[in-house]
């Protein structure tokens, strides 16, 4: 304390006593604005947060191109431990936004009560740390007040709905899982089951093409293991192979009901295979293209995919490749999330798709497609979802007669899919289902509607179309020339002459 009260005492430049602390503060406001321009959730409270963080830089600007006039209070021990101070509370801050934020951060908070009590001890010690350093620019006024009323009432009502909905029992998984990827190069992992090759044994019956899919290195054989039929996907045992932390990692999210099973490890015929749930109706796109699922089928199926995406946020991996391509069906029709080679956790290198266009581009956010390298968020994750229900509901491809760099120019203007349903289509789809897929296709990626959002709004449209469904699985697929559900009424074969695309579909598409 005393080599403090000399340094303020010393004649010279007083800033660069203060210079540390400046530097301290605006590296902190930094990641405080990082973090609340990626919200996910709780956006109205981190913009009430932000507001009053983003004039904390004019002031401290002001302080420093005013050092001679403001001297004598920079000189001030009280002043500088107030500064200090005013540090501490502006991490405070950044820790708060960074938890409400996120999904994996909700589990500090058990009810939303302790949201308000938080934000409210934030708002008056940041307010008193700003009045003692003279930042009057900054202090709370009626108006600040009216703003932060409001983001406590939107975001709070919102918040009572996603701690019902989040499994609890996540959160270990989301330490455990944090863990592995922490320690995913050590030698102690043992987490990986090893099947003993006896215990897989051949089918008694069925067709050799239902015990066999794939090509090549992508070759998937069906054997039975412990009464169940699983899926044997190779691996070159010439290479490294799948390093045991990832597989551990893929075995821990086999713990949700809408992920593919993972078992272990195992060898046929010396060659090393990954053994998974096997799934009887294949891919939900090859599905799709052999019958006509019915609408409360198709909304159960959005339902559970949706189910499995929020489990992956909370365990903080992205999937990266989301469409129907990659959501294999059970035979009682549920759906699991499955092909995590592109999977990335929320702080993982993103994945790049390079200069090359590839079909993926059919459900990339517009962010993506106009900077390949730039990072992949959940925000882009929920385009593709998007992208995913309007594959789902029309049963076909995204701009299956557009070539990629069309597509790519359409989208990143802002054009979009037709949504158009069939005059069969339920009317207590039609609007619930389009308000979905719009609000999750947003151009700008924060103004699209959070994952439990969709849940919340999928789950409210099942429920109110429940009565539809019937337990006799026959009645839920039929061949698709009889289409049932009204979704091939539509013109998808779209002929446009190529100056005209992009305008086409921006005055014919939903965007908002």
């Amino acid at each position: 304390m005393a080599e403090v009260k000399e340094a303020l005492n010393v004649v010279g430049d007083i800033m660069g006593t203060y210079l540390p602390l400046i530097q301290s503060a605006i590296i902190v406001i930094n990641k405080i604005i990082e973090i609340c321009e990626a919200a996910e959730y709780n956006q109205n409270i981190c913009n009430s947060l932000l507001d009053r963080v983003k004039l904390t830089s004019t002031a401290i600007d002001s302080l420093q191109r005013r050092k001679q006039r403001n001297e004598s209070k920079l000189r001030n021990e009280v002043y500088y431990q107030a500064f200090h101070k005013f540090i501490y509370v502006l991490k405070e801050i950044e820790t708060y936004t960074a938890d409400i934020s996120k999904i994996h951060g909700f589990r500090k908070y058990a009810k939303a009560l302790t949201i308000k009590e938080k934000f409210v001890k934030l708002s008056k010690d940041y307010d008193k740390s700003m009045n003692d350093l003279h930042f009057t620019i900054a202090v709370a006024n009626e108006e600040q007040r009216r703003i932060d009323d409001e983001a406590l009432t939107e975001d709070l009502a919102e918040f009572d709905k996603y701690l019902k909905t989040i499994d609890r029992k996540v959160d270990d998984l989301h330490d455990e899982i944090k863990y592995i990827k922490n320690h995913i190069n050590e030698k102690s992992l043992h987490g990986v089951n090893k099947i003993d090759p006896k215990n897989l044994e051949l089918p008694s019956q069925g067709t050799a093409d239902d015990e066999r899919r794939g090509k090549n290195s992508n070759v998937v054989v069906k054997r039975i293991f412990k009464a169940q039929e699983v899926a044997c996907k190779s691996f070159s045992t010439t290479e490294e192979g799948p390093k045991e932390g990832h597989l551990e990692i893929l075995m821990k999210l086999s713990e949700c009901k809408h992920i593919l099973r993972f078992y272990g490890i195992s060898k046929i015929d010396n060659n090393g295979v990954m053994v998974f749930e096997w799934a009887q109706r294949k891919t939900l796109k090859e599905l799709y293209e052999k019958k006509d699922i019915q609408w409360h089928c198709k909304v159960r199926i959005a339902l559970n995919i949706c189910r499995g995406l929020v489990f992956l946020q909370q365990a903080e991996i992205l999937h990266h490749d989301l469409k129907c391509e990659n959501i294999l069906m059970t035979q009682t029709l549920e759906p699991k999330i499955y092909n995590f080679e592109l999977a990335r956790y929320y702080s993982g290198n993103t994945t790049s798709i390079g200069s090359e266009m590839n079909d993926t581009m059919r459900w990339m956010a517009p962010e993506k497609l106009s900077n390949y390298n730039s990072r992949y968020t959940t925000w882009c994750e929920i385009f593709s979802f998007s992208m995913l229900l309007w594959e789902l509901a029309f049963e076909k491809i995204p701009y299956r007669n557009l070539k990629l760099e069309k597509i790519k120019a359409l989208v990143t203007k802002g054009g979009r899919e037709i949504i158009k349903f069939g005059k069969s289509t339920p009317e207590e789809v039609q609007e619930a289902y389009k308000k979905i897929i719009s609000g999750s296709w947003k151009q700008i990626p924060h103004e699209r509607i959070s994952f439990l959002k969709i849940l919340s709004m999928l789950e409210e449209l099942h429920n109110s179309i429940i009565h539809m469904f019937d337990a006799n699985l026959p009645d839920l697929l039929d061949n698709e020339a009889l289409d049932l559900d009204g979704s091939n009424e539509v013109n998808g074969d779209l002929d446009i002459p190529d100056d005209d695309i992009c305008d086409y579909f921006l005055v014919q598409t939903y965007v908002l």
